[in-house]
């Protein structure tokens, strides 16, 4: 399966970045994003849907699930090295992909440290997409994940790229210098 493969090789890349950084003695946290089945959303979205809202007016209809494999305060143990490894296992983990509000929320978390420099490495397959307009909202979310990308700028994020996937990208580096 193509999402099987991509996610091993974007798991060996972020257990390779995360080694070097701690070499290099660089704190630094490793989050995964996709989404997951949440009873209580879609319940809320049910007590919604009245008049015009339908379905379709939402970007998604499942909770954003952004696991931490390696939090800023650890180093890479056992422990840290098995949650990598379970990346690769989880089955669900290749569910929808809302990249720009990923983005924002770990940009959020990343902002909260005390640091002279900030940079986010986001490692994708380029492709963001989510039900319920599915593939007919993938427009939408590719510039949602671009104006996501440009807010995490003006807030003095440094950030480079990487996507492979079914819309193979050439690696692009964006950065704000302060």
């Amino acid at each position: 399966m193509v999402y099987t493969n991509n996610l091993v090789v974007a798991a060996k890349a972020a257990y390779a970045l995360s080694q070097v950084l701690e070499r290099i003695k660089v704190v630094h946290e490793v989050l995964g994003f996709t989404t997951y089945e949440s009873k209580e959303m879609t319940r809320a979205m049910a007590d919604d849907l009245v008049g015009s809202v339908t379905p379709e007016d939402y970007a998604r209809d499942e909770a954003i699930y952004m696991p931490i494999f390696k939090g800023f305060g650890e180093r890479l143990s056992t422990q840290v090295k098995a949650r990598f490894a379970s990346m690769v296992g989880y089955s669900d983990f290749c569910r929808c992909n809302i990249d720009g509000e990923s983005i924002l929320l770990a940009a959020h978390r990343l902002k909260a440290q005390r640091a002279e420099r900030h940079i986010m490495v986001v490692l994708s397959d380029g492709d963001p997409n989510c039900t319920p307009g599915g593939y007919a909202n993938v427009s939408q979310l590719r510039n949602h994940t671009r104006e996501a990308v440009r807010k995490t700028q003006a807030a003095g994020i440094e950030s480079w790229a990487s996507a492979s996937g079914p819309r193979l990208c050439r690696p692009t580096t964006t950065s704000t210098s302060s």
